[in-house]
């Protein structure tokens, strides 16, 4: 077991995240109360990828939402 707080295991989670996915990633937390820390709850809009044969129109999407305990990762439910 690490030394780090499920808190900041959570806050590097969400650095690395918002490095890979930029601005797919929607962190939902701030949305409900900003003083109080909050676990994970992000939402990631995923879209296929864009051939190099030019412009093209996107008819799919999805939304991922990953919400997380308190106590993840090391309690996973």
């Amino acid at each position: 077991m690490s030394c780090e707080s499920s808190k900041d295991r959570q806050e590097n989670e969400i650095e690395v995240l918002k490095s890979i996915f930029g601005d797919e990633l929607c962190d939902l937390r701030h949305e409900k109360n900003k003083r109080k820390w909050q676990p994970l709850d992000i939402l990631i809009s995923l879209m296929p990828q864009k051939g190099m044969s030019g412009p093209a129109k996107v008819y799919a999407q999805i939304d991922l939402r990953v919400m997380c305990s308190n106590k993840y990762p090391d309690d996973i439910e």
